[in-house]
């Protein structure tokens, strides 16, 4: 019997582990970053945005923004810098082309000869070649203008992807950190799809090395403070860490490695399963005579339904979560309500079976920290309109707050603001309006290059160019007018229009048959592309512009021709569009359920309603900070709101479970609730002080997702405890059955 035993320890313990050393091992598994996995794989608008990406293969590009500070570049710096950097880049595998005004060529015609000119010779600027970059054609093509910045463009093949990505993306990112360190009076701005997902698998990298690790001796840290035992720690963890492990085979599995929002739901499946492992510990180790067998059994008897019921709201309110059609969204709900149900059958059914072998028997040298705020809670049940007043005027400000928000998304600053990638946006944005843009496919029944639909494609551009908040385009048409120009100006002065259009044509046909044109221009698909660049982020001002364009579509002139946006700029408006449905459905989803179970723990309407209002207040806590610091509604509210209440719920359960327990009992209203609060306080502020402790480390990430979560919600558990123990027990002693003792 005892070696069945000792084997069943080691199998036990070898098995644990074996898991724990598996997710430690999947946590280095990372998932890119796209802009397509902001929609469910197969949701109509990213089914259409990958098909128009395939087509086009704007996700290759990338951008580096090259800015000299209180001087200007001479052309031979540019030319020298511009062949540095492109014979560098030429070495990496996978980098198609590199260009910039180092290499760029121009279009020169003369004497019916065509020819391509270089805009720098000899580290000297062309006479010719500046006065083409007062061209339409050539804004915000190599620079902004000003003598003091040039851009270079860099295009990657179509074969990088998966480890050669990384690898790829390592490398032009090292070699721009070197050229900071050699030139501390020049600026390097890298942007581009491909460069936002490198900031993302860094960012991805950096919480799996430093915040878990980090949240992991945290938690340690105020285990053992409550606890002071480093056998109930050592237990503690293995549970929690299994739980853990369990989520992150989940992630594999449903997404093939971490991102952003997987990583983050990693972080709460911690710091919530700790939740029912404290209520566990601090009533097992109450009892300190009797076998572990009747400790587990009197353990189970007082915490099992209470912690089971907030383990079910808590994954009721991640669960309302997996409607959203924002698919990091839905994953967050399906990974949190996996992992807090798994948690709490881990604490009860594997913890008691672990205690029960290992004979655990702990001693403690002090007693569970309690938490001696009796008097002050004693004063608000007797005075319970004090409470109201208090809470009704601390009501104002928040509800001002929430009148004052707005919705947006600044889908480009997910970053603080020092963060390479927000410095990038910031410059891009100010100099060449590379960020806002809309990208418009254009076709017609006919051919869409004949002279007539060329004429209409030059005439919606000049109306397009009036739109406020357009500063340029860049479309098939410019490139078009551009040829027409050089050729009229290079041509006889006497040459007929036809003769001069035959040669436009002749010109351009021989160029696409280089696929010059094949970012602009599709032959197959009989369609054109114009990209409208704006000055401005805002999705407010993006949808008037989109407004405007369909006005445009509508009019008669127009009509035959077929505008359509495309590209990223569908996918930022298909969210924007659903913020408020997303989050009424959740939040209408997740406070349906609860208030339903809060009647059938309860049974009484009265009851449920009165624990619901506690549960409110974070809510209101959280829209009205919100609006008072001036944040946009976005899709992170969402997330924002159904955690705050699927985990504030849980205090209110515990305290009016205990209450109502009392009541039973026999005993008076009054009584009840001081009971109520005497044998429910320590595990409580203990759970409590344990999340919003946590909370901390999320300040550390890069994202601001984490830091705004991380700050709002714990000011939300602060908020909701405080209103448990202060404004609920107001209310049921104002308000709640059975009053009077």
């Amino acid at each position: 019997m005892k070696i069945s035993n000792w084997l069943l320890k080691i199998l036990i313990l070898a098995s644990g582990s074996l898991i724990i050393l598996l997710s430690v091992y999947l946590s280095t598994k990372t998932h890119p970053h796209k802009v397509t996995y902001l929609l469910r794989a197969d949701h109509p608008v990213r089914l259409a945005y990958e098909k128009y990406e395939k087509k086009y293969n704007d996700e290759n590009d990338l951008y580096l923004l090259v800015v000299k500070e209180k001087s200007v570049f001479t052309a031979g710096e540019i030319s020298s810098l511009g062949r540095e950097i492109r014979r560098e880049f030429g070495n990496y595998r996978g980098v198609k082309s590199v260009t910039s005004f180092e290499n760029a060529e121009y279009m020169t015609f003369s004497k019916n000869t065509f020819s391509m000119q270089g805009f720098i010779a000899d580290k000297k600027w062309r006479e010719e070649g500046q006065k083409q970059l007062e061209y339409p054609h050539w804004y915000h093509t190599f620079s902004d203008g000003e003598k003091d910045n040039f851009l270079i463009s860099v295009r990657l093949t179509d074969i990088v992807s998966g480890k050669l990505e990384k690898k790829l993306l390592t490398e032009l990112f090292s070699y721009i950190d070197k050229l900071r360190s050699q030139n501390e009076n020049i600026q390097f701005h890298f942007l581009g799809t491909k460069a936002v997902k490198y900031h993302f698998l860094q960012e991805m990298i950096r919480n799996q090395q430093v915040i878990t690790p980090l949240l992991m001796l945290l938690l340690a840290a105020l285990i053992y403070l409550l606890f002071k035992s480093f056998y109930v720690l050592f237990w503690f963890f293995f549970v929690m860490f299994i739980g853990y492990a369990g989520t992150m085979i989940l992630i594999i599995i449903c997404e093939k490695g971490i991102n952003p929002y997987s990583g983050m739901a990693l972080f709460f499946v911690l710091i919530v399963s700790t939740s029912d492992l404290i209520h566990f510990f601090s009533n097992y180790l109450k009892f300190q005579s009797g076998s572990v067998l009747e400790k587990i059994k009197l353990t189970k008897e007082k915490v099992f339904w209470p912690c089971l019921l907030t383990s079910v709201t808590t994954a009721i309110g991640f669960a309302s979560l997996i409607g959203n059609e924002m698919a990091p969204v839905m994953f967050f709900g399906i990974y949190c309500t996996f992992g807090s149900l798994l948690c709490f059958v881990l604490t009860f059914y594997l913890l008691p079976a672990i205690l029960e072998l290992f004979k655990f028997e702990v001693k403690l040298a002090r007693e569970i920290p309690k938490f001696k705020i009796d008097k002050v809670m004693n004063y608000f049940i007797n005075h319970p309109k004090r409470i109201f007043y208090l809470f009704i005027i601390s009501l104002f400000p928040l509800i001002y707050g929430a009148t004052q928000l707005k919705i947006d998304d600044d889908f480009y600053n997910k970053f603080y603001a020092s963060h390479p990638l927000s410095k990038a946006v910031k410059v891009f944005e100010k100099r060449m309006n590379y960020l806002g843009s809309i990208d418009l496919i254009i076709n017609t029944k006919d051919r869409v290059l004949n002279l007539e639909n060329r004429k209409k494609l030059k005439s919606l551009e000049e109306e397009l160019i009036k739109i406020p908040d357009v500063t340029f385009i860049k479309s098939f048409s410019s490139i078009y007018q551009y040829i027409e120009k050089v050729v009229s100006l290079g041509g006889a002065k006497t040459e007929a229009s036809s003769e001069i259009e035959k040669r436009v044509d002749s010109i351009f046909n021989l160029l696409n048959n280089y696929q010059l044109f094949k970012s602009f221009y599709n032959l197959e698909a009989n369609e054109v592309k114009s990209t409208v660049f704006l000055k401005t982020t805002s999705s407010k001002d993006l949808r008037a512009v989109l407004d405007a364009i369909k006005g445009l579509s509508s009019r008669e002139e127009f009509s035959n021709l077929s505008i359509r946006p495309m590209g990223f700029v569908t996918i930022r408006t298909t969210l924007l569009e659903k913020i408020i449905g997303n989050f009424l459905v959740s939040f209408g989803i997740s406070f349906v359920i609860i208030f339903f179970i809060f009647l059938l723990i309860f049974k009484s309407f009265k009851w449920a309603a009165l624990a619901m209002l506690p549960n409110l207040y974070p809510l209101l806590f959280i829209a009205g900070l919100m609006g008072l610091f001036g944040l946009s509604i976005e899709g992170n509210l969402v997330i924002l709101v159904c955690i705050s209440f699927a985990i504030a719920v849980d205090d209110t359960i515990h305290f009016l479970w205990t209450f109502q327990k009392n009541l039973k009992e026999g005993k008076g209203h009054q009584t009840s609730l001081n009971l109520a609060f005497t044998q429910t306080s320590s595990a409580l502020l203990g759970t409590t002080l344990v999340f919003v402790l946590s909370f901390p480390c999320f300040f550390l990430a890069d994202l601001k997702l984490f830091i705004q979560i991380g700050g709002f919600v714990m000011g939300a558990l602060i908020l909701a405890l405080l209103a448990d123990f202060l404004l609920l027990p107001a209310l049921f002693q104002y308000f709640g059955p059975g009053k009077s003792e």
